[in-house]
């Protein structure tokens, strides 16, 4: 199904609330869920599988972070990148603004795209970014770049057919330095910055598709706590 942006991220605002009124930060992670669908992620999907763990019933402490051989690490196996990616981006952000580029490793976590997203809404203008994580269907690694606002155009996504190391790399560079723009070799580029402003563009207008289990499934969550659709919201997804 089709829907406006700004009526999934009423949704989303809703569900989440409704299930985690003390314990996330539900606007920036509703937020955080649409940009996904708008870089062609399934944020929907990776929120959905994320509240599947019991562990998210319990207020979250963030991940305590260390640094060794210059590389920040945190325990993260089994933990969902997307409902703690905003902290991260903060944290990211202020050491590099403190310390210079550096490398972020998350061994074992999930739903790595989501600190891509997160680091796109931050539209900051010093820091480019670049994101690697293993394929989940198995085999092969995936990278996603994003240059600071202002400074490099855009975001690519690529992928290679060879294993990485099988953890989650995030790696911040100067805006302007030679490799925030250029992507390693064996990595075959799948969308440029010219594919990715089209994409949104085409969301925009013609709203996200979802799919209706995926639907259902929110306004369950947010049951008792949502309201109809509006008339503009629906205009938006092109009903």
């Amino acid at each position: 199904m089709q829907c406006a942006p700004n009526e999934l991220l009423a949704l989303l605002n809703r569900a989440i609330e409704a299930r985690h009124r003390n314990s996330l930060d539900f606007d920036a992670l509703a937020g955080n869920v649409v940009e996904l669908e708008f870089l062609g992620f399934s944020g929907v999907r990776f929120l959905l599988e994320a509240l599947q763990d019991d562990r998210v019933y319990e207020p979250h402490p963030g991940l305590r972070l260390h640094c060794a051989g210059g590389v920040w690490t945190a325990p993260s196996a089994g933990v969902s990148l997307l409902l703690h990616a905003l902290v991260l981006i903060d944290q990211a952000l202020w050491l590099a603004n403190q310390h210079g580029a550096l490398r972020f490793r998350f061994c074992g976590a999930s739903h790595a795209p989501a600190l891509a997203a997160e680091f796109v809404r931050a539209q900051q203008e010093s820091w480019a970014m670049e994101l690697r994580w293993p394929d989940p269907g198995g085999g092969g690694q995936w990278l996603m770049k994003a240059g600071a606002r202002g400074a490099e155009p855009g975001l690519w996504l690529a992928e290679a057919s060879e294993d990485g190391d099988g953890d989650v790399l995030f790696t911040l560079t100067e805006a302007g330095h030679s490799s925030a723009t250029s992507v390693p070799g064996g990595f075959k580029i799948l969308r440029g910055p010219a594919e990715f402003a089209s994409s949104r563009q085409a969301s925009l207008a013609g709203g996200l598709s979802i799919a209706e289990s995926e639907w259902e499934e929110l306004m369950r969550l947010g049951e008792g706590v949502l309201v109809e659709s509006s008339e503009a919201s629906r205009r938006g997804a092109g009903e």
